[in-house]
């Protein structure tokens, strides 16, 4: 399938919004000289503001003290004429999708004896900008596009998943037959694997403080936990488990140490979830899937607090039969169809 992009930016800047608050006063309020109002956004009523009919543009700061004071700070009211006020939510109010101002009851209690002097007639806005970051505009969808002899197309990229499927984007440089350029468009082709047939694979392994651990690489901290990352997501049940010890190995100077292993959890981002949980340097989350091997030095230790490894020449490792979500033994390949084992 390709891909036709209409515009460059495929989102928009944001907006202020703009409302044009419009008094309609009934002729007894015009009559009575004025009147108390309120106004209402989003469930949230200004005081009480007083109407001036001899002068309605000397409202302009009222109205913009009383916006502001529900919360919409840099918001300025502007006096167009007649009973018309234009609003613009700028400053810190700038960029939000505001609900339209209505008319609310005021709470002015006339004194007895006196005429009653709320506000009579309607009180409303229009929204003359919708405020926020518009929707960019779809692109357009071909299921194919033709081409030209001669028509340039560069700049290639390729994106990959684990279980096989990848996209290909390119630009292409389409031109007047003048040769002039025309316009730059971006297409893009997926192709889908339907089987996964590819094993995952260990990407990373991670020390408590965050570093990457090379292969050969020397710690000399005690160490208690380690981190190992996979390219996809793992099979958590059965005998084929991430969290089954019996899926790795812990060697010291070449042999096993039994029990080694104490215990492992898994989770999308349980390295930094681990080290929160256990007080440990904190670290951001890398968005991966990742178990947490947690050891036992002497293997034997079985308390609450396992021993941590000792001097010696260490060696983790995922044995292939370790499984992904479609039961791929790890590093499976058309090549090799039952796995490696993966150490460090």
């Amino acid at each position: 399938m390709y891909m036709y992009l209409r515009a460059n930016n495929l989102t928009g800047e944001e907006v202020d919004e703009v409302q044009t608050l419009t008094f309609t006063p009934e002729q007894i309020t015009i009559d009575n000289d004025g009147g108390w109002f309120a106004l209402e956004i989003d469930g949230n009523v200004t005081p009480d503001i007083w109407f001036n009919e001899d002068d309605p543009g000397a409202m302009e700061n009222d109205l913009q003290g009383a916006i502001d004071g529900l919360g919409y700070p840099g918001v300025t009211v502007d006096y167009q004429g007649g009973y018309d006020f234009e609003v613009t939510f700028g400053g810190g109010s700038s960029g939000q999708d505001v609900p339209p101002i209505q008319m609310a009851v005021p709470q002015y209690l006339p004194i007895e004896g006196e005429p009653d002097l709320t506000y009579v007639g309607n009180i409303g806005s229009t929204e003359d900008v919708k405020g926020g970051i518009p929707e960019a505009a779809e692109p357009d969808v071909y299921a194919m596009a033709a081409g030209y002899e001669g028509t340039r197309q560069a700049r290639p990229t390729i994106g990959m998943e684990p279980d096989g499927d990848f996209a290909v984007a390119w630009t292409q440089f389409d031109e007047y037959t003048t040769t002039m350029l025309a316009s730059n468009n971006i297409y893009a082709r997926t192709f889908n694997e339907q089987t996964d047939t590819a094993g995952p694979l260990v990407t990373d392994f991670i020390l408590p403080d965050g570093r990457r651990l090379i292969d050969g690489g020397q710690v000399s901290e005690e160490l208690t936990h380690i981190g190992i990352s996979f390219d996809e997501d793992m099979m958590e049940e059965g005998i084929h488990s991430v969290t089954d010890p019996r899926n790795w190995a812990l060697l010291r100077d070449g042999i096993e140490v039994n029990g080694g292993i104490r215990s492992i959890t898994y989770s999308m981002n349980r390295i930094a979830r681990y080290a929160d949980a256990t007080g440990g340097p904190d670290q951001q989350g890398r968005n991966k899937w990742e178990a947490v091997i947690i050891f036992d030095g002497d293997g034997t230790s079985g308390g609450v607090n396992p021993t941590p490894l000792g001097d010696g020449h260490y060696e983790l490792v995922a044995l292939n039969s370790l499984r992904d979500k479609a039961v791929n033994p790890l590093g499976r390949t058309g090549f090799n169809i039952n796995g490696v084992i993966s150490l460090r």
